[in-house]
């Protein structure tokens, strides 16, 4: 997880980092949501019938994203 170095290195207390979080996530759902309506035509090398996939694995992606935000981080 790529979120819990920059929580650190950025030195966030546990406030700023649940909103890190959420401003890392949303603009991308809301981009990929966009990319998933044309998913066809954006990835013409992928059958269509994959988008549910694509979609799922997104999802699950963010999700560990915006519960990176309420993990408690060790200060160093």
């Amino acid at each position: 997880m790529l979120t819990i170095p920059i929580y650190r290195w950025k030195r966030v207390n546990a406030l700023q980092q649940v909103k890190a979080a959420i401003l890392i996530a949303l603009p991308e759902l809301l981009i990929d949501s966009i990319v998933l309506i044309f998913f066809s035509t954006i990835f013409v090398n992928i059958e269509p019938a994959m988008d549910r996939i694509f979609g799922s694995w997104l999802l699950w992606a963010y999700s560990l994203i915006l519960f990176s935000g309420f993990l408690p981080i060790k200060k160093q």
